[in-house]
């Protein structure tokens, strides 16, 4: 019986006589009596049909060049500590199998590239980000990238807000009542001119909330009333419009990892769990006052009062309480929250929602939902996306003229709402929309083709 050693990983091999190769037990490898691996142990006939991957096995230039590698890879072991790859090309190169030394050592080096992009992009904007194929906006305008990235529009287009026409490349799109932005594959913005309408409003209409033009590296947006906000890809943000409470002031932020914005301020999550707030001398209700939080990994911010989601599950919130929607203490295992001017909605962990709100009031009616994945909210109504694709809707139904009327519908991928309406998003591209449709914004029966998220 002989014995070798194993050319990746040094164990000892019993060669039984007679064999001409034997499997090392440690690693795995099969190694033959003439000390080469599988990986270079060629047949003839393979021989003939693949000559380029002979490898000379003496003389000075592949000593040279293993000598090289050899360098390479100790100085890239060094750089990247994974030194299993690096063992196990040293083995081929020791086995005179160049090729194969090369091929392990790239894939090594991409290996550990990936490894770090990834855990890089999991930490990063990117991942926190969910990206509005549909979305509505002021109970008055729907909006809806298509697969080819632009972008089609119904509803009121007093403001210019339904003018996409010439959106191209389009990943997510943003609107209210006065505007439509939309986020470009390459990280450009693109937004509709706002039109002039005498809507009787004491003050200037447009204050610049469109001048996106210039934005890059553009992965989030978020609008107040009359500003826009824009988080980047190095967690820097940019805003525009209306700066009469320093909601603009955003210019020493860093390290942002999500962003809100509502009227008078605008909000950054960091990436070590603090939030961050633009300075203001309006600040009726202490929105500012969110500087102690920590261990935030979400924020909501409605008209008038802000909720953050902590780690463990619980909540914070200040503002406005007078509907009770800041009595967040003592909710836990929250997943997921949705806040606006009059209550908040936790999407817990068993997949039931409860909303925190003073009042017996239909909107948070939501005692029966379960296998919910998502839900959303606004002034009048509280919706969720159930795991089947079906959706769940409570809430004002007389008045905004049937926009929880949802029990029909199937496939539902994404839903989006405002004030009066509702969207959903099939699996097969379509849109189905309810509620008051004022302005036709609900009529999208013949919309197809949209990108899913």
């Amino acid at each position: 019986m002989a014995i070798n050693k194993c050319l990746k990983c040094g164990n000892e091999i019993e060669f039984p006589d007679g064999a001409v190769s034997a499997v090392c037990k440690v690693c795995g490898n099969t190694q033959f009596t003439d000390n080469t691996t599988s990986q270079t142990h060629i047949s003839q006939d393979d021989k003939k049909e693949k000559p380029r991957k002979q490898k000379r096995k003496s003389g000075f230039f592949p000593g040279f060049v293993a000598g090289v590698v050899v360098t390479i890879c100790v100085l890239l072991g060094l750089m990247f500590m994974s030194g299993d790859g690096y063992q196990e090309a040293k083995s081929f190169i020791e086995g005179g199998d160049m090729e194969s030394a090369f091929n392990v050592l790239l894939g090594t080096i991409e290996g550990n590239i990936t490894d770090e992009a990834g855990s890089a992009v999991d930490s990063s904007t990117e991942t926190k980000i969910k990206r509005n194929t549909i979305t509505t906006g002021s109970g008055c305008v729907s909006v809806a990238v298509k697969s080819d990235g632009t972008v089609i529009a119904k509803g009121d287009n007093r403001y210019g807000a339904c003018d996409t026409g010439d959106f191209t490349d389009v990943i997510s799109v943003y609107s209210n009542e006065s505007r439509t932005v939309g986020l470009k594959s390459d990280g450009t913005v693109v937004s509709t001119e706002y039109i002039e309408f005498d809507h009787s409003m004491d003050y200037d209409d447009y204050r610049g909330e469109c001048e996106v033009d210039d934005w890059y590296d553009i992965v989030d947006i978020k609008l107040g009333l009359d500003h826009t906000v824009g988080l980047k890809s190095d967690g820097t943000v940019v805003a525009v419009g209306v700066n009469d409470n320093n909601q603009c002031e955003t210019g020493e932020w860093n390290s942002i990892i999500a962003i809100g914005a509502n009227d008078f301020h605008t909000y950054g999550l960091r990436s070590d769990g603090t939030v961050v707030v633009t300075d203001g001398d309006y600040d009726e209700f202490g929105m500012q006052a969110v500087e102690g939080w920590t261990d935030i990994t979400a924020i909501e911010v409605g008209i008038d009062y802000v909720v953050g989601l902590k780690s463990d599950g619980t909540l914070v919130a200040v503002g406005s309480n007078e509907q009770g929607q800041c009595d967040v203490s003592g909710i836990t295992d929250v997943v997921q929250i949705s806040a606006t001017g009059r209550h908040t909605a936790c999407l817990k962990s068993d997949g039931t929602v409860e909303v925190i709100f003073s009042y017996d009031d239909p909107l948070k009616y939501t005692d029966e939902w379960t296998d919910i994945t998502r839900v959303w909210t606004d002034t009048s109504k509280t919706v969720g996306l159930k795991a089947d694709g079906t959706v769940v809707a409570t809430g004002d139904d007389e008045y905004y003229f049937g926009q929880c009327d949802t029990e029909e519908w199937t496939d539902i991928v994404d839903v989006h709402i405002s004030e009066g309406i509702t969207l959903g998003l099939k699996s097969d591209g379509t849109v189905v929309a309810t509620g008051m449709n004022y302005y036709g914004e609900c009529d999208t029966e013949e919309w197809s083709d949209i990108k899913l998220p």
